[in-house]
């Protein structure tokens, strides 16, 4: 069985196999909203339009040609419920495991990257020269990614290196720290809240009494600003986390119990409608299929 995230519209790693996914994009107009997350790296360039951008509870300004990294199962997006304009931004997508073989023996990626994530560096600066170079790979890397040929994919992989290469020199050269900003004070507040809280029982009524705020409000403006319902936004958590458990040797009742769902058959359908497969078949595909 096929299983691919849908972010805004856009089918993420949607081939079953897929290692890889490289994409570059311009929007004349981007509705903001939707924070999601993932179980690969995301390597995303703004390249211009953006406003401001979420990253495991932090909100920072976009500047053009700005680097950020996501590793896997971080919520990430767009914020601040605003229409954009001439929204330009590339990304590449990379599993755990591929990211690990780009290293050929000589680095450990995948440890390099998380060193720095793990302390809350995301955000880097891309020179020009490299960011316009990087969005031709980019290009370059999405045209011919769903190509079979074994020759196309290896030019491929040699793209992805040139692009990974850029990506640590930029980590390695951005000294200074940009600083967080906040869009919507009480709702960001609210945002934290439930991330800290959504494996716990959570109510709209006791949040909107928590923040001393109207039900009504709350509905709105944290759709406004997140992209997803207060409903949804917790199901989503839920199930990002059971995906994250899933990659253990939890037993399915564990994972449904650690990841805040009641009953084992609600945590069975709302993984099933969130993923479009059932949570066994989701590890066996993680797994490689063993």
């Amino acid at each position: 069985m096929k299983f691919a995230e849908t972010i805004n519209g856009y089918n993420a790693m949607g081939r079953e196999d897929a290692e890889y996914e490289a994409c570059y994009a311009i929007a004349e107009h981007h509705t903001v909203g939707g924070l999601h997350c993932h179980d690969f790296y995301e390597f995303y360039i703004h390249y211009q339009g953006g406003k401001v951008y979420y990253v495991d509870g932090s909100v920072f300004p976009l500047q053009n040609n700005q680097l950020i990294i996501m590793p896997p199962f971080r919520m990430h997006g767009l914020v601040g419920g605003s229409s954009l304009q001439h929204y330009e931004r590339g990304f590449l997508y990379l599993r755990p495991e591929t990211l690990r073989k780009l290293g050929f023996g000589q680095i450990d990626l995948q440890r390099y990257f998380d060193s720095r994530l793990q302390s809350g560096k995301f955000y880097y600066e891309l020179p020009q020269a490299d960011a316009l170079a990087c969005k031709q790979l980019l290009i370059d890397i999405s045209a011919q990614q769903d190509m079979p040929d074994e020759m196309v994919q290896f030019r491929n992989y040699g793209r992805i290196i040139d692009f990974i290469v850029m990506v640590c020199q930029a980590v390695q050269g951005t000294t200074a720290p940009i600083q967080p900003s906040v869009v919507n004070d009480v709702i960001f507040d609210v945002l934290q809240y439930i991330n800290d809280h959504f494996t716990e029982p959570l109510k709209l009524e006791d949040i909107a009494r928590r923040f001393a705020i109207s039900v009504s409000y709350l509905s709105h403006e944290f759709t406004s600003y997140a992209g997803r319902s207060v409903y949804e936004y917790i199901l989503y958590r839920r199930v990002q986390l059971a995906k994250e458990n899933l990659l253990t040797d939890m037993s399915l009742s564990e994972v449904a119990d650690r990841s805040g769902f009641g009953d084992y058959s609600g945590f069975l359908r709302s993984f099933r409608r969130m993923t479009g497969m059932a949570p066994n078949a989701y590890r066996k595909q993680r797994s490689g299929g063993h």
